[in-house]
């Protein structure tokens, strides 16, 4: 299940009812994962936003789980995520372009 915490209008996040009205899964149906996409996460000037990501899936992930009674795995960090923003390494990380030696964070930390 994907969760959108970035948006072009001025407003960012799910609506603060969203998880509320969506149908729940039945017996037939389970969420093993949810996850969202850092849009900046390679900016150092776009930190604040990255941020205002974090918290929102955090926030989003927790009342899921909390509606459906159980856990489930949750993702957030991308390539750039991964090496500028350890802190949001959840249960998984998806490595894209890094996997590569592409470092779009230029870090430098990908250097082989």
């Amino acid at each position: 299940m994907a969760t959108s915490t970035s948006s072009t209008s001025s407003a960012i996040g799910p609506a603060p009812s969203a998880i509320a009205r969506a149908p729940l899964p039945t017996a037939a149906f389970r969420v093993v994962s949810v996850f969202s996409h850092f849009a900046a996460s390679e900016d150092a000037g776009q930190d604040a936003f990255s941020g205002r990501q974090w918290t929102i899936y955090r926030e989003t992930a927790d009342r899921l789980s909390a509606a459906l009674g159980y856990s489930f795995l949750r993702h957030i960090a991308n390539s750039a995520g991964i090496v500028r923003h350890p802190e949001t390494q959840m249960d998984m990380v998806r490595l894209g372009i890094g996997r590569y030696g592409i470092d779009s964070a230029k870090s430098h930390r990908l250097d082989l």
